[in-house]
């Protein structure tokens, strides 16, 4: 494997500048985009029934939720069950991409799923990720209620909805800069066969920045391209919804909900989803990328030729 030099350019398109002669981007983004499509769909499926309370609620009792509340808060209960079931599948999933996604950075791996040592040791890397989230979260949480209770007793409404966008901004900067910090974790845990978290914040020091706007800019590209999409079914609707608005009337909700649920706006939606799950399996590899980049660069390491030669 040919190592390329550091940098935001290489960081940011690392997952295709490193070559791809045996099709490995080709097959991880379907294969993901695919499983991705059929857990959402199964996850529709099992909460389809607050679905169709909400569908009731806008065509029988025109958007009003006051006889529909008991109804409403018991799916919702379900609904949250069924997502605690799903989560860890979704775990299962993310754990076995990223561990092919890194095998083929570090290694040079062609694209195969497996369970083996080392989604394992992935496994618990992902762990300590959630760990760290988690702690994160509650900790963000108390920081944002006493600034924002602060400046809204002594400052006013204003001076408190400034610095609450403030605080958040702030936050997701600082949540940003910190995976940037340990990004490398997964990468290294591939690259030694042994788990790697915290060695992550030596790999990236005096690389950090770099790391940071590398993410930034895949996050801005996927956020622009997600909106694409959305604004595609957004027009989509629109286009349905046209006779009756080219009328001058305002579109009552059930008229909104018997047009989305036509076969004529769910035909083409399906394919709108279906490129959004492929999307996010390439995003997903791309996301690996940098961190990727940063181990490589790890001057502790021997290089490929320090791995048993069976992983390279």
């Amino acid at each position: 494997m040919t190592k390329l030099d550091f940098s935001f350019g290489n960081a940011v398109f690392h997952f295709l500048r490193m070559g791809d002669s045996r099709g490995f981007l080709l097959r991880f983004t379907l294969v993901y985009g695919l499983i991705a499509l059929v857990i959402s769909v199964i996850s529709t499926a099992l909460q389809w029934p607050l679905y169709e309370i909400y569908l009731r609620m806008f065509t029988e009792g025109d958007g009003d939720f006051a006889g529909y509340t008991d109804e409403i808060n018991a799916a919702s209960l379900n609904a949250n069950l069924v997502s605690l079931v799903l989560m860890p599948v979704a775990l299962g999933v993310w754990v076995i991409f990223e561990a092919a996604s890194q095998r083929r950075f570090m290694r040079g791996d062609g694209f195969g799923l497996r369970l083996g040592a080392d989604e394992g040791r992935i496994a618990v890397v992902g762990l300590i990720w959630i760990a760290l989230l988690i702690a994160a979260y509650i900790g963000f949480a108390i920081l944002v209620a006493i600034v924002a209770g602060l400046a809204f007793a002594f400052g006013g409404a204003g001076v408190g909805i400034a610095m609450l966008v403030l605080v958040m901004l702030a936050g997701f900067g600082a949540f940003l800069w910190l995976f940037a910090r340990l990004s490398p974790a997964g990468a290294l845990t591939i690259r030694d066969q042994q788990i790697r978290f915290f060695e992550a914040w030596r790999v990236t020091k005096g690389r950090t920045w770099t790391l940071f706007l590398a993410y930034l800019m895949l996050f801005l590209i996927a956020a622009v391209i997600v909106l694409v999409f959305y604004g595609l079914l957004g027009g989509l609707a629109f286009v349905q919804l046209l006779p009756v608005l080219e009328e001058g009337v305002t579109p009552t909700p059930a008229q909104f909900v018997g047009v989305i649920t036509q076969p004529a706006f769910w035909g083409p939606a399906v394919l709108i989803f279906l490129l959004m799950s492929l999307f996010n399996g390439l995003f997903v590899h791309a996301l690996g990328g940098p961190a990727a980049l940063a181990a490589k660069h790890d001057p502790d390491w021997l290089g490929p030729d320090s791995v048993p030669e069976v992983f390279t």
